[in-house]
């Protein structure tokens, strides 16, 4: 039989290119197109514009990139590409106008924006009907595939540290205030101290009271923080006055600034326009500010609260304060989660930073950003910016 074919006994008829997109094919050209491990995608030349149009893709390429079928048929293949290298562009562009093969390095512009390195084989096919189309194919290097495997265990490596520094930190943030609880809870118990008359009762009870107070607070922003990073929060958006807000705020962290000997005056813009955003999720982030700013502030220092729109029309709500006895680099820290390798339980300040990372996450899903800066010649100011498009 093989013989016979050779002699030219037996015609042979070639396979016809299917028609794309349209028709549900089946058969061999599914099975070739949609099961192998390269990305593949056709596309139409344009008659007498020499652009490449997508027809249609298969499984690994929605894979690789992110991009549905219905999201890229029809778009020009340049649109997805981010060629650096002007010859291999010049290269391809002669392949198209000349019919024939061409072999570059190209990157494919993801869908969330990211780049991937490719091989790119780009092969010209005529059908029965004189129509060219283009089957391209995109390979990964194994330069390619062992960069992605390293930055995959860079990334679980990365992942593994956040998680032991955050089951430090909040190891930390929890202990110290249950800790004052059982000590003060142990005096009033025993009388540790001998007899004790009211005032001295009232002011352990006061202690206690004052401990679990931050306790809670510090489980609340536990919750707070497994809730804003599941990928499906999103604010409960409201319009409100944010600048009351703020000022009821204040009220709240008074008391805490009194104990150190700080003065807080306030300076809010009493013509601000609504705000649309999630108030609790606000008054958190006021709360979260003020609170360390009054870490970051030595005993007997002043502090302000500022409150308004810049030139963009993004409203900003700020803090400002003189002298530091937490640093700029502690805050940076503590806004990226991180815990020292030493002095972890050396200043009782610093865990009242927790709630930061939380107010930067808060702001982050809001569209806005939070400003972390030096201020005068040794103070620190922090800002909580939200979008223009969320004010009015």
């Amino acid at each position: 039989m093989y013989k016979k074919l050779l002699a030219g006994d037996r015609p042979w008829t070639p396979i016809q290119f299917p028609e794309l997109p349209g028709e549900k094919i089946s058969g061999l050209f599914d099975a070739v197109f949609q099961e192998v491990d390269e990305a593949i995608l056709i596309a139409d030349l344009e008659d007498g514009v020499g652009t490449l149009i997508i027809a249609d893709v298969n499984h690994t390429f929605e894979d690789w990139t992110g991009y549905s079928r219905e999201s890229v048929c029809g778009f020009d293949l340049y649109s997805l590409l981010d060629i650096s290298d002007v010859g291999a562009k010049a290269l391809m562009e002669s392949g198209i106008s000349s019919r024939r093969v061409v072999e570059i390095d190209a990157n494919v512009v993801s869908r969330d924006g990211t780049l991937l390195p490719v091989h790119f084989t780009m092969r010209p096919v005529t059908g029965s009907d004189g129509r060219t189309r283009y089957t391209v194919v995109l390979r990964r290097s194994e330069a390619l595939a062992s960069h992605a495997l390293a930055m995959a265990n860079r990334e679980r490596d990365e992942a593994l540290k956040a998680k032991e520094q955050l089951l430090a930190r909040v190891s930390h943030d929890l202990r110290t205030p249950l800790n004052g609880i059982l000590g003060y809870s142990e005096i009033l118990k025993g009388e540790v101290m001998g007899n004790m008359d009211d005032r001295q009762r009232k002011d352990y009870a006061s202690g206690i009271h004052t401990a679990g107070t931050e306790l809670l607070w510090r489980i609340e922003e536990l919750l707070e923080l497994k809730s804003i990073e599941d990928d499906d929060w999103a604010p409960n958006d409201e319009c409100f006055n944010a600048g009351i807000v703020v000022s009821n705020v204040v009220q709240d962290i008074v008391a805490r600034a009194e104990v150190s000997g700080l003065e807080i005056c306030t300076e809010i813009d009493p013509y601000l326009p609504l705000l649309t955003a999630d108030k609790n999720a606000f008054r958190k982030v006021a709360h979260a500010i003020m609170t360390d700013a009054v870490c970051a502030s030595p005993n007997g220092a002043a502090m302000k609260v500022w409150m308004g729109l810049n030139s963009r029309g993004e409203m900003i709500l700020a803090t400002e304060c003189r002298g530091q006895a937490v640093s700029l680099d502690e805050i940076s820290s503590a806004l990226e989660m991180e815990v020292p390798e030493k002095n972890v339980y050396s200043n009782a300040q610093k865990r009242n930073m927790m709630g930061l990372y939380v107010a930067k996450k808060v702001i982050e899903r809001h569209g806005g950003r939070l400003e972390v800066g030096q201020h005068g010649v040794d103070g620190i100011a922090i800002s909580a910016i939200f979008p223009a498009h969320r004010v009015g």
